[in-house]
């Protein structure tokens, strides 16, 4: 991933990928990186500016924070995660946080 960021520095693009769209993947981060995706990603500097994420229906408030922190984007497609009741619920801190 950090060899992904400098290249869409050098060609001055963006970033986009799913995160935390599923429980199974809300799991994964703990267990391999000893924190969640998001902060795993937040600590190898590829959050900030250029970061979109697709879906975020698994947040906690940490890692809201470190998308406002970083000035990380979400996109919330909410007919895609209609069957996630946390995506639901959840919208309402993403747009008060930034």
């Amino acid at each position: 991933m950090e060899r992904i960021v400098d290249r869409a520095v050098a060609h001055g693009t963006g970033l986009q990928t799913h995160l935390s769209e599923s429980l199974y993947e809300r799991l994964y981060g703990g267990r391999t990186y000893g924190k969640s995706t998001i902060l795993h990603l937040e600590a190898l500097g590829v959050l900030g500016p250029r970061f979109t994420m697709a879906h975020a229906v698994w947040l906690t408030e940490t890692e809201i924070a470190a998308l406002a922190r970083t000035g990380a984007a979400l996109s919330h497609n909410p007919a895609r995660t209609s069957g996630s009741a946390p995506g639901l619920r959840r919208s309402t801190p993403w747009s008060t946080r930034g």
